[in-house]
């Protein structure tokens, strides 16, 4: 009745490789669960995967073992497994950080559900699965990102005094570095006896120098403040 320890082993094994080498990825990007909360992830779902597998042998047999009277068990063979797929996503929803100017942990977020569900098919014996599944991913993660690299526009919300001279200034410096933007909005406050001015520059173009005008713009007479919005994966 009982599953062999070396096919036990082996499954923990090919859930801790094929999530590591997921987790791995997201260690070396910095996000927010890395290497060990997807290899935690992965063999945790593969246990509850072999223990779904245990129970539904463990019924069987005592079925065929009493065929003529009723036993008064059954076991759904997906309930454990539901419990994993929808459960896991709570864990995803807490790498993703929504703040002001970023969104930030979405792929994560994904990459954890997903070695989940490597691990719940590699669980329950479904090596094919588990093995295509984590190539495909590991394929999107890795070589994907070198492939198809999408530059996303970003946004720079400058703050500062003097009006529209300092304004002529900032417009002046973009263009210096060839910065192609159009102004997406603009609003003012009063700190004291000045008025704040803020400007929202849409950045159309992404190879650009940010650390250089950046650096200019903080030498700039005026400016207060520099932020870049983006969305982080």
């Amino acid at each position: 009745m009982w599953m062999n320890i070396d096919v036990i082993l082996l499954k923990l094994f090919l859930a801790l490789v094929f999530s590591g080498l997921i987790g791995y990825e997201r260690e070396i990007n910095e996000s927010n669960a890395g290497l060990k909360t997807h290899i935690l992830v992965a063999i945790g779902a593969t246990l509850v995967a072999l223990m779904q597998v245990e129970i539904t042998d463990y019924v069987r047999d005592l079925a065929l073992a009493n065929p003529s009277r009723p036993i008064g068990v059954t076991s759904d063979a997906s309930r454990l497994i539901a419990q994993v797929v929808s459960g896991i996503g709570f864990l995803g929803a807490g790498t993703i950080i929504v703040t002001k100017s970023t969104i930030s942990g979405l792929t994560t977020a994904a990459s954890i559900w997903t070695v989940a569900n490597i691990g719940l098919a590699i669980g329950m014996g479904f090596y094919s699965i588990g093995i295509l599944g984590f190539l495909f991913v590991i394929s999107t993660l890795f070589i994907f990102k070198r492939f198809f690299n999408v530059h996303r526009s970003y946004s720079l919300v400058i703050k500062y005094t003097g009006g529209s001279s300092t304004l002529t200034e900032i417009t002046n410096t973009l263009k210096e570095f060839s910065f192609k933007y159009e102004i997406s909005s603009y609003h003012s406050v009063f700190f004291a006896d000045h008025i704040i001015q803020e400007n929202v520059f849409r950045i159309k173009n992404t190879d650009n120098d940010f650390q250089g005008i950046l650096l200019k713009l903080s030498t700039t007479e005026n400016i207060v403040s520099v932020e870049k919005n983006n969305v982080h994966k």
